[in-house]
């Protein structure tokens, strides 16, 4: 007779982001534009110039807003994909909401979907096991800028992949 044995660990695995384990920071920069003569005001203290009194208007770009994701695990049940997020400190500004963040398949693996169509709120996915999940998360800061107070806001969303 001869008995067999066989242990498989159990391993859950999601990555967001670079490789680094330090996290991933994405920045909007903001750059106000308004009616005026001349246009453009170089920068410094008491130029002149004609503003019409029209809103002025804040545009916010991003250098890099897609994250690559991956995600894998083998505990026999699905897991479950969700996230945690801090407000933006200070008040004022941007909220969660504002920023959307859309979804797209790698090429390699199954796509994998953000858990929620905002970070204000999570919605949880499922990760089947054994399946390999793979794509690119897009993040995009909407709202009305122009309506927010001055200032340097952040914030911070924590990714969380868990199994029974």
């Amino acid at each position: 007779r001869v008995n067999l044995a066989v242990t498989v660990p159990k391993l859950i695995l999601l990555r967001v982001g670079s490789a680094t384990g330090t996290g991933d920071t994405i920045t909007w920069t903001g750059a106000a534009s308004w009616n005026t003569n001349p246009s453009p005001v170089t920068d410094g203290n008491n130029q002149a110039a004609d503003w019409d009194g029209a809103q002025p208007s804040i545009n916010l770009t991003s250098s890099t807003n897609a994250l690559a994701v991956y995600a894998w695990q083998n505990s026999g049940s699905d897991a479950t994909l969700t996230f945690t997020s801090t407000a933006f400190d200070p008040a004022g500004g941007p909220t969660l909401a504002n920023i959307t963040v859309a979804d797209t398949a790698l090429g390699t693996g199954t796509a994998i979907a953000h858990p929620g169509a905002n970070l204000g709120t999570a919605t949880a996915q499922n990760l089947t096991t054994n399946t390999l999940y793979s794509g690119t998360w897009t993040y995009t800061l909407g709202g009305t800028p122009a309506s927010w107070a001055a200032g340097t806001y952040s914030g911070s969303v924590t990714y969380t992949a868990t199994t029974l």
